[in-house]
């Protein structure tokens, strides 16, 4: 096969003119300056334009895929974040009543509003000694938060002792 594909190069060859032969070469050193017909422009616009289609596409279907394992997952952990804050605030205020720590409507307003599972354990392991609702949600009244200090006053040393 590659004998008779040989052959007739050769033939083809053998009847162009050196002038034709030089402009061969040259074109297929450089793809560029093979002259374009018309019609085989057209046909490469074409199949160019539906190259960046078919890639446009694939990419949009590449990002949207992407993007929506990315929603999922973070909606996932959210969801678990949240559920895990519920069961805790829930075993917080089952915990308080069965102490016979009766907690008020504002104080299961400030537990349930709660997301924070570090507090929320904090309130727990508080609540399993304390003696009060207050004191297992570590609030304070107002007689007994600290004064604030006028800006720029430290606080008063002590007299040295003798």
């Amino acid at each position: 096969m590659r004998a008779l594909r040989r052959a007739q190069q050769r033939a083809i060859l053998s009847v162009l003119s050196e002038r034709m032969l030089e402009l061969l070469r040259e074109a297929s050193m450089n793809p560029d300056k093979i002259p374009e017909t018309p019609a085989a422009r057209k046909l490469r616009l074409f199949l160019e334009a539906q190259g960046r289609k078919k890639g446009r596409a694939e990419g949009e279907a590449k990002g949207r895929a992407a993007g929506e394992a990315k929603g999922r997952a973070e909606g996932e952990a959210k969801g678990r974040a949240a559920g895990e804050a519920k069961g805790r605030q829930e075993a917080l205020i089952t915990l308080l009543r069965a102490r016979g720590l009766a907690p008020s409507p504002d104080d299961e307003a400030r537990i349930r509003g709660c997301a924070d599972a570090a507090k929320l354990d904090r309130w727990i392991a508080r609540a399993a000694t304390a003696t009060t609702v207050r004191e297992a949600l570590g609030t304070r009244t107002q007689s007994a938060r600290a004064r604030p200090r006028p800006p720029g006053r430290s606080r008063p040393t002590p007299a040295p002792r003798s």
